[in-house]
C-alpha cells in the first residue's frame, strides 16, 4: 500500500474542492442533530463506497454528493456495528475481571491496584490494536462483497490478517494519518464545514480501493 497517495487522494481529483465540501458541509449541517447523524453518517459511508469503487475502476472523477447513499451506508454500518460488538463481548468482562481483582488487592496493598489498573489500560489496548487490523478486511469484505456479518466469523477473519498482516499494518498507519489529518481541520470552524469529513471518507475510500487491489479479500 502507498500511504501517500491514500493520504493525497482527495487532492489527486480534478475539481476536487467543491465536491470535498458539498460532502463534508451537507454531512456537517444535518450532523447538528442527533436524529440528523442518523442519516449523514451512514450517507457519507456510502458515498466512500463508491468513491472507493471508481477509484478501482480508474475513474479519475470524484463521484456527485448526494443523500442517495444512506441504504448502502446503512447496510456498510451495520455490518461494522456487529464487529464492534464481538469486541465489546471481549472488553466488557475484560473489564470487570480487572477492576474487580483491583479491587481486591487494592485493599491489600494499594499500589496493586495501580498494577491491575495499567495491566487492564495494555490488555485493552492489544485488543483495541487487534480490532483496527481487521477492520480493512472486514470494511473490504462488507463494502464490496456485501457480507454484512463478516465481522463475526473471526477464525476466517484472523487468518486472514495474519496471512496479510504487513498489509493491514499500512492501512492502519494510512487510516491513523488521515483520521488524525482531517480531524485537526475541526478545530478551524471553516474545516469541520468544507473539508473535515470529505476528506476523511474520500480518503479512507483510497486507503481501502488500494488494500482490496492487493490481493487481499
Amino acid at each position: 500500500m502507498n500511504i501517500g497517495e491514500a493520504i493525497t487522494a482527495p487532492f489527486q481529483y480534478p475539481n476536487w474542492f467543491p465536491k470535498v465540501a458539498k460532502a463534508s458541509a451537507i454531512t456537517f449541517l444535518i450532523s447538528i442533530t442527533i436524529i440528523g447523524m442518523l442519516i449523514s453518517l451512514p450517507n457519507l459511508v456510502g458515498w466512500s463506497k463508491h468513491v472507493a469503487e471508481e477509484r478501482m475502476r480508474g475513474n479519475s472523477e470524484l463521484p456527485d454528493f448526494s443523500l442517495s447513499y444512506i441504504g448502502e451506508g446503512w447496510r456498510i454500518v451495520l455490518g461494522m456495528m456487529l464487529y464492534s460488538f464481538i469486541f465489546m463481548l471481549v472488553m466488557i468482562p475484560v473489564g470487570i475481571v480487572f477492576g474487580g481483582l483491583g479491587a481486591i488487592a487494592g485493599k491489600i496493598a494499594a499500589p496493586l491496584a495501580l498494577v491491575f489498573s495499567l495491566l487492564m489500560m495494555l490488555v485493552m489496548g492489544v485488543l483495541y490494536v487487534v480490532q483496527l487490523l481487521g477492520m480493512p478486511v472486514v470494511m473490504s469484505r462488507v463494502m464490496f462483497d456485501g457480507d454484512t456479518t463478516a465481522g463475526i466469523r473471526v477464525t476466517d477473519l484472523f487468518a486472514t490478517v495474519r496471512a496479510n498482516l504487513s498489509t493491514c499494518v499500512m492501512f492502519f498507519i494510512a487510516y491513523m494519518c488521515i483520521s488524525f489529518l482531517g480531524s485537526m481541520a475541526m478545530y478551524t470552524f471553516i474545516g469541520a464545514i468544507i473539508f473535515s469529513s470529505g476528506y476523511i471518507a474520500v480518503g479512507v475510500a483510497a486507503a481501502l480501493a488500494q488494500f482490496r487491489q492487493s490481493g487481499v479479500n
